[in-house]
C-alpha cells in the first residue's frame, strides 16, 4: 500500500452494525487492501466486542483507556 495517508479527523463513528455499546470509523477496508483493515473503536462502559475472527487478517489493539480484558485463545489478558 505504497503512498497511502489517512486523514482521519473528519471521519465520524458510528454505532457497530452488531454489538450495542461500540463505535467504530473506519479508515481502511478490505476493499484498499484485502488483507488490512484499520478502525479506532470506542466502547460504552459495560460494552463487549463479540468473540469473532477474521479470516486471512490479523487483529491488534492499542488501548488508549480502559478497565476491561482481552480473551484470546482461552487465555485472560487485563488492560
Amino acid at each position: 500500500m505504497p503512498g497511502f495517508r489517512a486523514e482521519i479527523a473528519g471521519v465520524p463513528y458510528e454505532p457497530h452494525p452488531t454489538m450495542r455499546g461500540v463505535e467504530r470509523r473506519t479508515i481502511m477496508d478490505k476493499s484498499q487492501a484485502k488483507e488490512l483493515s484499520f478502525h479506532t473503536v470506542r466502547l460504552a462502559p459495560g460494552a463487549e466486542i463479540a468473540v469473532h475472527t477474521h479470516e486471512g487478517q490479523a487483529e491488534s489493539f492499542y488501548v488508549i483507556s480502559c478497565d476491561g480484558a482481552c480473551v484470546m485463545d482461552g487465555e485472560e489478558t487485563p488492560f
